[in-house]
């Protein structure tokens, strides 16, 4: 009975592993099918809750007269995933098309056409915001479930991910970003990404770029930004806060943090948001 208890965990999990292999290539099938690919194209490459939103902004007021006409966000800068999930077609919008995803690095395809800016925010912090987002959405009411079951306990946590997209053993062409850094310097920020994505800057228009990216006027558009257009959450632009998360953490949270830490992100030199 061992023997054959064995043998079935060892179809089962090869099973899994196939059944995963065919999902990614129907999503990429998909993704391919849906979007349509362009040259100019940008895709903003974030881990949930690390500067997403903020980074489309400064692309949307870079490329627009900046209103806020629209119904809602994702029309102007779609989620590819939730495109894909919806069967949304992506060819109507107008070039340069800038997108957003959570999807893990391993999940795009070997050659990619357009530029992606990847911004990465402090694990940490990202953890609190995790969870408080959780709680406006499904009820979550306690940090430490949240970070044992979403932030450490999902195969594809934030470690893993980060990993991914710095690695970049498929050779994209990718502008890194750290969230802190844009937050103490939106201008100078604002001005690398239009230098990377070769997007001329109006310098009269400057102050209301500025002005459309700060946090205030986000979290007064916050309905129209949230990644749920037909579900309204309360707190999706919170507080955007730097360095604050640690007072969360447990001495037995650090640990599992930092465990994770040295397993994926220490070996490639990323030493960035280590607890000390």
């Amino acid at each position: 009975m061992k023997y054959v208890y064995y043998v079935l965990h060892y179809i089962l999990k090869r099973l899994n592993a196939f059944i995963e292999k065919l999902k990614l290539w129907a999503y990429r099938k998909r993704y391919f099918s849906f979007h349509n690919p362009r040259p100019d194209d940008i895709i903003v490459a974030t881990y949930a809750k690390s500067g997403t939103t903020l980074t489309q902004m400064i692309l949307y007021q870079l490329t627009s007269d900046g209103n806020m006409n629209f119904d809602h966000f994702t029309s102007v800068s779609p989620y590819v995933e939730m495109a894909l999930q919806n069967y949304v077609k992506l060819d109507k919008l107008p070039s340069p098309r800038f997108m957003k995803t959570h999807w893990s690095y391993e999940n795009y395809p070997s050659s990619l056409e357009g530029k992606i800016i990847h911004v990465v925010r402090n694990g940490v912090d990202v953890a609190v915001s995790q969870h408080y987002h959780y709680a406006s959405v499904f009820g979550d009411a306690n940090f430490q479930a949240t970070f044992r079951n979403r932030f450490i306990g999902m195969q594809k946590n934030w470690f893993s991910h980060v990993k991914g997209w710095y690695e970049n053993k498929k050779g994209y062409d990718i502008l890194y970003l750290r969230y802190e850094e844009m937050v103490a310097d939106l201008e100078g920020h604002v001005r690398k990404i239009a230098e990377f994505c070769n997007i001329p800057i109006i310098e009269e228009n400057m102050p209301r770029i500025l002005e459309r990216c700060s946090f205030k006027f986000m979290k007064e558009h916050q309905e129209k930004l949230s990644p749920y257009p037909i579900r309204k959450i309360s707190d999706f632009v919170r507080k955007g806060e730097v360095n604050k998360g640690l007072s969360y953490f447990t001495k037995q949270d650090k640990e599992d943090y930092m465990r994770l830490y040295d397993e994926h992100l220490s070996p490639i030199g990323f030493d960035h948001y280590k607890i000390e």
